[in-house]
């Protein structure tokens, strides 16, 4: 299991759907996306930046996607960010 540090998708929100109907709609994967995320998760946090890239050889239009997140940190605590989604380019 992949720790991704405090980090998480922001739940039950306009911006968690739109996130999983691009991803689906871009992404050419047998893998479900509730079986990445922490994997996603992990390497936004890893890289310190707040979005990840899809290469053109995994998605459906053969062109190279980036997803872009807000990072919100949550005031309680240092250690747990909430990762809203902004859009695709």
């Amino acid at each position: 299991m992949v720790d991704p540090k405090g980090a998480q998708f922001e739940f039950q929100s306009h911006e968690v759907d739109d996130f999983e109907k691009d991803f689906v709609k871009l992404v050419d994967t047998t893998l479900p996306l509730f079986a990445i995320k922490d994997k996603l998760l992990h390497l936004m946090e890893v890289n310190g930046r707040p979005q990840f890239k899809i290469p053109s050889f995994t998605t459906r239009d053969g062109k190279e996607h980036i997803f872009y997140f807000d990072v919100l940190p949550i005031t309680k605590s240092r250690r747990v960010k909430v990762y809203r989604y902004k859009g695709y380019s």
